[in-house]
């Protein structure tokens, strides 16, 4: 059998992989630079409307309330700085990360006034860069009364291997590559992976730009070819009906702009060509054709253009997430573009997360979809790894889709290198060719719940291997582990 073989050699890579993140995490930590020592501080009495600290035996003195992050020992409040000049803006905690990247995101200057509101904005701002793992401030006083804005960031590694494996029912698949968040400390991304799906070769190269020009705008190119056994199922029991083998080949480019901190508008472009076949199917899936008839999809070459826009945002703080965010997009496939395949395909998406006390994350995601597309590979598919855990990949295809998925996310483990974080979670959707043929909470509606694992390295960007276990409450009602790296949405 392929997939245990694969299996086993794989864990042995991810064991040495995991091994190797955590020492270069802690190693990391280690040699983060310290804050530097203010320059100049005035005694308390001299700073008006300060509350002198109170000390405390046991603790020592009490920090001063309105401070942004961490805040220092003996610091005055933010307040007693409100409308004084800032004099100057000095950076510390930077090894890799050019300054440019830190002062581009700031909303305030030297010359303007000291605002609360800009400092916790700019520390949120670095902080979604994801490069950052955290990000303070604190204002000291200068002799000539102006006022000088200390940001202290802590970065993150940003070099990531990429190592994502399966198997099961004789199929296997890996990917292996490696990208940078942070190339060249530019805050660019650049990345590369080879993949293989049962003996189809396959690989990704892709670049982002997410301040083109110095500007909040990102720029995305992606170019490469995939390729993956897709097995197509029928009726109430999911009988297999037929499967094909899809090699595609697709060169991608488009451009977000953001046009005010909570819109963000984006065109794209984007080339696929599409071939089918059956050599890589198993004995089974070879008989499903024969035993149906199936015809498989016609090859064919798809230029698309895409419109999108992008509602409200998302904070990060280490690995927690809070806000809400909604992504409408529009992708149009003409003859009048070269293309060989007509059709429109509309989706909307929305995310909500929210934080509870001692770091729990509560989070859902709900989306729809509609398209006029007759060739199944341009359809919806949901299941497995897409939408709805607990059932085949794939499972579910049709030109109608919705899926609501809702996660209760509690740590077990925090350290400064290693946070365990355990995960209840309820996915539901369907898949159709019209609206009508949905019934939301009906026996047939694929439902599952479960639970899952999260082991997440905090001081390496993005780093966050997933495994959960899902029960399919409806259809087929199977079972399954799901793995596989980041959250599922």
């Amino acid at each position: 059998m392929i997939a245990p073989r694969l299996l086993l050699v794989v864990h042995g890579l991810l064991r040495c992989l995991l091994a190797f993140t955590f020492y270069s995490a802690r190693a990391k930590a280690q040699s983060l630079p310290q804050a530097n020592p203010p320059s100049y501080r005035a005694p308390l009495s001299q700073i008006p409307d300060v509350k002198q600290p109170e000390m405390r035996p046991d603790l020592g003195p009490e920090v001063g309330p309105g401070f942004l992050g961490e805040g220092l020992l003996l610091s005055p409040p933010l307040s007693a700085f409100a409308g004084r000049t800032i004099a100057a803006v000095r950076v510390e905690g930077l090894g890799r990360t050019d300054l440019s990247v830190v002062e581009r995101e700031l909303l305030f200057a030297p010359g303007q006034t000291v605002v609360e509101r800009d400092i916790a904005r700019s520390l949120q701002r670095l902080k979604n860069l994801r490069i950052f793992r955290d990000a303070r401030a604190r204002v000291e006083p200068a002799p000539d009364g102006s006022a000088v804005i200390v940001v202290t960031v802590e970065e993150k590694w940003t070099v990531i291997p990429v190592a994502r494996f399966g198997g099961g029912g004789g199929s296997a698949f890996f990917v292996i590559g490696a990208y940078d968040l942070n190339l060249l400390g530019r805050y660019l991304e650049a990345g590369a992976q080879y993949e293989n799906f049962n003996g189809i070769h396959g690989g990704v190269l892709w670049f982002r730009d997410p301040r083109l020009l110095g500007a909040r705008q990102k720029l995305s190119l992606d170019a490469g070819t995939q390729g993956r056994t897709r097995v197509v199922y029928q009726g109430a029991d999911s009988e297999t009906v037929g499967a094909y083998v899809h090699r595609k080949r697709r060169v991608a480019a488009a451009v977000d702009r953001e046009i005010f901190s909570w819109v963000t508008l984006g065109v794209g472009g984007e080339v696929v060509q599409d071939a089918f076949g059956t050599n890589t199917l198993t004995l089974e899936e070879s008989r499903a054709n024969q035993r149906n008839a199936f015809e498989l999809p016609t090859s064919a070459r798809t230029v698309l253009v895409q419109g999108r826009a992008t509602f409200g945002g998302l904070n990060l703080d280490d690995y927690l997430v809070s806000g809400f965010q909604a992504d409408v997009r529009l992708d149009l496939a003409k003859p009048l573009l070269r293309s060989q395949r007509d059709y429109h395909r509309v989706s909307i998406q929305g995310l909500a997360f929210g934080l509870l006390p001692f770091q729990q994350n509560l989070g859902a995601r709900v989306g729809a979809g509609t398209t006029d597309a007759l060739e199944l590979p341009d359809r919806f598919f949901l299941g497995g790894l897409e939408h709805v855990r607990g059932y085949r990949d794939g499972e579910f295809v049709g030109r109608k889709i919705w899926y609501l998925n809702a996660e209760y996310r509690v740590p077990s483990l925090r350290t400064r290198l290693v946070v365990l974080q355990h995960v209840v979670f309820f996915d539901t959707g369907d898949a159709a060719q019209e609206w009508s043929r949905f019934r939301f909470v009906h026996s047939s509606t694929p439902r599952s719940a479960g639970a899952g694992l999260r082991f997440i390295v905090p001081p390496v960007a993005r780093f966050n291997v997933r495994l959960d276990y899902a029960f399919a409450l409806t259809r087929s009602k199977g079972r399954g582990i799901v793995f596989g790296m980041q959250q599922f949405f």
